[in-house]
């Protein structure tokens, strides 16, 4: 599978043509996708498969495990790992908000050249990523997931805010003793804490503990372990 390595041969669904893909998801948005997808070993591409996502899903990401069967060490695990979560969900180090037609929105990390809350498609990071997708459960939150994903599209135009290093490293030293303040800065988990809040509501709980408590951080580890969730793994396809 060569870059693949995380991906179950069972979980690649065949193959999908660049104008089939335009055809279900249209032309603009299939462009998008496939412009930053990139090949592995064997000159094989696999795109994630939009029929397995639906709206309001959050896809967390994650560096897959090395050879050995150790993580990768990243600066957002070994956070996670000081906050106290569980191990085995601190390999997942980011979070995004799907929106539909394999695009995500997310507040992305300052080492890319956008950051901030961005509209970006998911195929970004498919070659090095290894995708766990969360579906909420219950009918509540079907009929509330579009007014979700409308309020994150929404807030990347109407209120735009830069991603919060200054947040990602207090979480490191446990460290923000008067709430959180997303008022011109948030990171990703913490952004989709507030989706869900403001227009479920959902995560009430985590949310006013962030805003409002001492020293509280919400992060992807959080997310990953929360069973308010069903746990989804990601399907592809390999791009003819």
């Amino acid at each position: 599978m060569g870059t693949y390595q995380w991906v179950d041969a069972a979980n690649i669904g065949g193959l999908i043509s660049y104008n089939t893909l335009t055809a279900e998801i249209s032309h603009p948005a299939a462009k998008s996708a496939v412009g930053l997808l990139q090949f592995v070993g064997g000159g094989k591409r696999l795109i994630p498969s939009h029929e397995c996502l639906e709206i309001g899903d959050i896809v967390l990401s994650g560096h897959p495990k090395r050879e050995n069967g150790k993580d990768k060490w990243h600066p957002v695990q070994k956070s996670q790992l000081r906050q106290g979560c569980d191990p085995a969900s601190c390999r997942w180090t980011h979070a995004m908000l799907y929106v539909g037609d394999l695009h995500v929105i997310e507040s992305n990390k300052p080492t890319k050249l956008r950051t901030g809350v961005t509209l970006a498609p998911l195929t970004r990071d498919s070659h090095n990523r290894e995708f766990l997708i969360l579906r909420y459960k219950g009918t509540d939150f079907v009929e509330r997931r579009e007014d979700i994903v409308r309020y994150a599209l929404m807030s990347s135009y109407l209120a735009p805010r830069q991603y919060d290093i200054g947040g990602a490293l207090a979480s490191h030293f446990r460290w923000r003793p008067n709430g959180a303040d997303h008022s011109k800065r948030i990171f990703c988990s913490e952004f989709i804490l507030e989706c869900f809040f403001v227009q479920g509501p959902f995560l009430v709980k985590e949310f006013i503990a962030v805003t409002e408590g001492e020293n509280q951080f919400f992060l992807p580890a959080d997310l990953a372990v929360d069973d308010r969730f069903d746990h989804l793994p990601m399907k592809y396809f390999e791009l003819e």
